[in-house]
């Protein structure tokens, strides 16, 4: 709600309490033919005080007890019991909640009013306060009428009624409130102001985020039961996978030009390198691919500068190992050319050819 509306509501409610105040001012004059007395919500109060005590201190009320003024107990018992008489008392009972009725609806806008934070307790409490204001109106306007209708014997008995300054006062505040809270509907002073409604937005799609995430850690936790035994497939089946790949290499490597080890460099880097696999113990190499390393290979291994050849005497073959940033091309004796970067591997037969970084620092495989 909007500063302005929170100052409305509050300076409505501020006018409800008073003028639930001013009903302790006197409003109602009951003549009879002897007696005029005024009766005020305060009087009523201290009567009430006054009289329960009376009759708690000694167990009854006697009938000259002075409730006020020239009113004593007495003269209220005969009444009632005129009442009685004349059969007036569900009249008196519908005098009683008519006049009662605005003061609870007064009471509870001031509560909504108080409490209210949108539209919607406001709604209601501007609806209360116009209901309370309607009634008084319509009472005031029509008294006599109304006092005929739930009395009709009332005159005839020399009783008259008339109101005082509390009622006016009661309505006139009711009024007030009424109009100052029509202002604040008319203003939109009620709504949420515009910073507001943009952090709702914002909090609502946090909520649909955090719902959404909440919604993929429950499927996430299904789906890790069920990914702990697919990883053990797919362990399994990359194994068979390493396997079938080893065993269709094997067969290739039988379809292999056979290899007699000896590996001769013709060019560039590897210029006067011939080494013979097939009769050292150590049946592989370890090259460098720069001139600092192409020497020093065998006893210092570089990281990304070198690569290793390794002769299969059973199955005639060489399987080439790249650890090297350069680039490595081996051309089969069919002609085919094959790339190997950093980390891979290559199984071929004799009659082979390979280009380390360029065309020139080139290798036989025989």
């Amino acid at each position: 709600m909007k500063s302005r509306g929170i100052l409305l509501k509050n300076t409505a409610a501020l006018f409800m309490l008073l003028a639930l105040l001013s009903l302790l001012l006197p409003f109602c004059k009951v003549t009879t033919p002897d007696k005029s007395t005024n009766i005020s919500g305060f009087d009523i109060l201290t009567a009430s005080a006054h009289t329960g005590y009376e009759y708690y201190k000694n167990g009854s009320i006697d009938e000259n007890y002075i409730i006020k003024g020239n009113l004593t107990w007495g003269d209220l018992k005969s009444g009632i019991n005129y009442a009685k008489e004349q059969q007036n008392v569900k009249q008196a009972e519908q005098a009683i909640a008519i006049s009662l009725l605005p003061i609870l609806l007064c009471g509870l806008a001031m509560i909504l009013s108080l409490l209210a934070a949108g539209k919607v307790s406001m709604f209601f409490s501007t609806l209360l306060i116009a209901m309370a204001f309607g009634e008084n109106i319509f009472l005031i306007a029509r008294f006599q009428e109304v006092q005929k209708q739930i009395f009709p014997n009332l005159s005839a008995s020399g009783i008259q009624l008339g109101l005082l300054i509390g009622i006016y006062a009661f309505t006139v505040l009711c009024g007030l409130s009424l109009c100052i809270l029509l202002f604040g509907w008319v203003t939109a002073s009620f709504s949420k102001p515009k910073e507001e409604d943009d952090e709702d937005n914002s909090n609502r799609n946090r909520k649909d985020k955090r719902n959404r995430r909440n919604k993929r850690g429950r499927r996430g936790k299904k789906r890790k039961k069920k990914t702990k035994t697919k990883k053990k497939k797919s362990k399994d089946n990359a194994n068979d996978k390493q396997n079938s790949r080893e065993d269709k290499s094997q067969d290739k490597s039988k379809d292999l030009p056979g290899a007699e080890g000896i590996i001769k460099g013709n060019s560039g880097i590897f210029q006067g390198i011939e080494l013979d696999l097939a009769t050292k113990e150590k049946e592989s190499v370890i090259l460098g691919t720069t001139k600092d390393t192409v020497q020093l290979a065998e006893s210092i291994v570089s990281e990304g500068q070198h690569f290793v050849i390794q002769y299969d005497k059973a199955g005639k073959s060489y399987q080439i190992t790249s650890h090297s940033n350069a680039n490595i091309v081996v051309c089969t004796h069919d002609g085919t050319q094959h790339l190997l970067s950093n980390g891979k591997t290559k199984t071929v037969g004799g009659k082979s050819i390979m280009y380390v970084g360029n065309t020139e620092n080139k290798i036989h495989l025989i």
